[in-house]
């Protein structure tokens, strides 16, 4: 099973019909299904010092090309957590989760640079928001799925993946900008396990060792 910090999360119900999830993969044994393969609020975020240093680095680079500095905060935090060192099962890397050909296309020769890698991601969104005449939601699904897919279907394409990813942002957009007074959730509302059919609500916690768990009770 993969890492969280990589995009992926198993669950699994123990004898007391609790359900776990988890970032490590279980014993041998133990069964299991792999139910989280995103990337973003899952990753673990950075010390608190480089996490400052990174959204002062987003306010100079969206300055720098005339982006909305609570747009670009957004789009780091559900694709990174803000973490510099995040790579995700795709081959994304870094704050702004850059491929490899996105990454060559605005000279962004170290991704894991936080300061290369935001300057590489600001000024993509800058392309995808003159692209779409400033349709924010358009922007951020080409952002995530890629121009292409965003022309041919005239709007936010019918991928999961994508459309979570733009209500996600979006939400985080909104609360940047003052226009929501609440906090997303870490981890957004997503469909039951399958055979467990439960409906308690699913906690988030990162115990002594770094090891990020989610659970019901």
């Amino acid at each position: 099973m993969a890492s969280l910090k990589h995009g992926g999360g198993a669950a699994g119900a123990d004898a007391n019909g609790v359900i776990h999830l988890t970032d490590r993969k279980p014993a041998r044994g133990i069964g299991y299904e792999v139910v989280l393969r995103s990337r973003g609020p899952l990753t673990p975020a950075p010390d608190p010092e480089t996490v400052q240093h990174i959204l002062d680095e987003i306010k100079a680079a969206a300055q720098r090309y005339g982006v909305d500095e609570h747009l670009v905060k957004a789009v780091a935090r559900v694709e990174s957590n803000f973490n510099p060192k995040a790579v995700s099962v795709s081959g994304a890397v870094g704050v702004m989760q850059l491929i490899p050909s996105t990454a060559k296309r605005y000279g962004v020769s170290n991704s894991f640079d936080y300061k290369q890698n935001i300057d590489g991601g600001t000024r993509y969104l800058r392309e995808l928001l003159k692209m779409f005449d400033g349709d924010i939601r358009n922007a951020v699904a080409a952002y995530n799925a890629g121009e292409g897919n965003v022309l041919k279907h005239g709007g936010i394409p019918p991928i999961q993946e994508t459309r979570a990813f733009v209500a996600m942002v979006s939400d985080y957009y909104e609360h940047y900008s003052g226009r929501s007074v609440a906090p997303p959730g870490p981890v957004r509302a997503r469909p039951p396990v399958a055979g467990h059919g439960h409906k308690r609500p699913v906690r988030q916690y990162t115990d002594s060792r770094g090891v990020i768990h989610l659970t019901n009770r």
